[in-house]
């Protein structure tokens, strides 16, 4: 099967680690992929996303506007030379290109929703997704949603068809987990063995929760003086909350981008994600695969990811002391730690490996193509 993928660009985002694993798996059983972007991006300004892709594996449409007619151009002619069985739009900056494309080739097409809502104060941006989601219900023949949770609010933002949502919960490579794997990682880092340390994974922006986990590990050094908590990634409002926890001195430290992530999840004593809002979070996927249990806010699909109890803890959101309290919990008891961890790579590997997620994305390709088929 040849199958054509589409991204605005290729960022340090889960939507595009996704992808670009997505592809891989899908490569490695036989089929043909290929990597539309938009945005003029470099394959290695995505910061190790392009491995596995080879420069005849991509092509950017060199747009900086969405509806730049050099881009319609550029796509249909990359439509019609690649020949594609299924165009998978991984964003919503292509509903329109697809719809043109779909009109004019006939392909099939298949969107996939990787977040929990789209929301804009600016009337432009506005405007804009108000044609993306129009757009939407006449281009795609299915949509993709990443958590079970996105289903009612997609289908009333975008009066897609129920019938035609499907959900495809994200993927990652289930590799690195070993039951020893704290120790080896902290001796690779030369983190000290005994101390306890929490890791915070995310773009600092507005909805992320940083500010509720400053005050939460406030009320946590009460109690454990020695914790650390470290946080991994960066934004724009990184000076803001530097300047939060400068009386905090090295009990927090900022690591910045990273691109040895998954080995910091394998030296944390936990992962914490205290999101306002949230799909499916890809940081909660990896945490999981190399068996670092998560304390994360029940929002959106994240209690698709963590059972409370089973392979992590789930609190309130925007609830310091809630979040306090299971910090505590988890650095006082490594035996739960342990045993969550250890729960949270089986069930990665039962439900959110790689692989299942390119075998049930193949299924519904299938599905689309014996529809085409029988429509004549």
């Amino acid at each position: 099967m040849r199958i054509l993928f589409v991204l605005d660009g290729l960022f340090m985002g889960g939507a595009e680690r996704n992808t670009v694993q997505l592809m891989r798996a899908l490569s490695k059983q036989g089929h043909v992929v290929h990597l539309c972007t938009l945005r003029p991006v470099a394959l290695d300004d995505g910061a190790g996303l392009s491995v596995g892709l080879s420069d005849s594996d991509h092509t950017t449409l060199n747009v900086r506007r969405i509806y730049d007619p050099r881009g319609f151009r550029r796509f249909l002619a990359l439509v019609a030379q690649f020949k594609p069985d299924v165009i998978h739009v991984e964003d919503p900056y292509a509903n329109v290109l697809t719809l043109v494309a779909k009109r004019v080739h006939g392909v099939p097409a298949v969107m996939t929703r990787h977040v929990a809502g789209d929301t804009s104060d600016v009337l432009w941006d506005r405007a804009r997704l108000s044609l993306l989601k129009k757009s939407a219900k006449a281009a795609f023949d299915r949509a993709i949603l990443v958590a079970e949770a996105l289903r009612n609010d997609f289908c009333a933002e975008y009066a897609f068809p129920t019938h035609k949502v499907v959900t495809i919960h994200n993927g990652v490579s289930i590799e690195g987990y070993s039951e020893n794997g704290r120790r080896l990682a902290r001796a690779e880092l030369a983190w000290p063995e005994h101390v306890p340390i929490i890791t915070m994974v995310a773009v600092f922006r507005a909805g992320k929760g940083h500010a509720t986990l400053l005050d939460a590990f406030r009320r946590v050094l009460r109690v454990t003086p020695h914790a650390i908590l470290h946080f991994v990634g960066d934004g724009s409002l990184r000076p803001e909350f530097e300047r939060q926890a400068a009386d905090l001195g090295t009990s927090v430290a900022f690591l910045g981008e990273r691109h040895d992530v998954l080995l910091l999840m394998r030296a944390s004593d936990a992962i914490i994600l205290p999101s306002e809002s949230e799909a499916l979070p890809t940081v909660l996927l990896e945490a999981a695969a190399v068996g670092c249990p998560a304390i994360a806010s029940n929002v959106g699909g994240t209690s698709e990811i963590v059972e409370h109890g089973v392979t992590g803890f789930l609190v309130q959101a925007r609830n310091p002391e809630a979040l306090a309290a299971a910090i505590t919990e988890f650095l006082h008891d490594p035996a739960l730690r342990k045993r969550l961890g250890r729960a949270a790579h089986q069930n990665a590997e039962l439900k959110f490996s790689i692989e299942r997620q390119a075998s049930l994305t193949l299924a519904l390709y299938e599905t689309l193509l014996r529809e085409r088929a029988a429509t004549g």
